[in-house]
């Protein structure tokens, strides 16, 4: 498989993993809502909590659909495809960076402490983004 052809598919895996959390950053804030103790939080820091995650489902499903426009332009050979890519290594290192510094303590669905998850599953994500970055970096796309 050359190099064009492995970075298209590795945008739409990236694309569809971010769909895939989109929305379930939809349905997690209803969830949370059914939890006592997020019930026990001030209405104004729950309305924040809520419309936060809805933007940021609406931000990963934009990236989604990037990824997905983006794995067409690869093959095209257009350099505003590796840059999208790298721009999107960038965000989840510095979102892996984030969840470390700052841990997730809030429960998502059925796991209490999800941060360990998130860390571990934001490492692929880099690696999906940045592979194209790498293999495409001196060829002429």
């Amino acid at each position: 498989m050359g190099a064009k052809k492995l970075s298209a598919k590795l945008l739409i895996a990236g694309g569809t993993l971010e769909l895939v959390m989109a929305i379930l950053h939809i349905t997690w804030p209803f969830n949370l809502l059914q939890s006592p103790t997020f019930n026990e939080i001030p209405v104004s820091i729950k309305d924040f909590i809520l419309i936060m995650s809805l933007a940021l489902s609406l931000c990963m499903m934009v990236f989604a659909f990037f990824s997905f426009y983006f794995s067409k332009k690869i093959m095209l050979g257009e350099k505003s495809a590796i840059v999208f890519s790298f721009s999107q290594a960038i965000l989840w290192i510095v979102r892996l960076i984030l969840e470390i510094a700052l841990p997730v303590r809030m429960p998502i669905y059925f796991i209490e402490a999800p941060s360990n998850i998130i860390i571990v599953g934001a490492i692929p994500i880099i690696l999906i983004f940045l592979t194209p970055v790498i293999l495409l970096r001196k060829r002429d796309c």
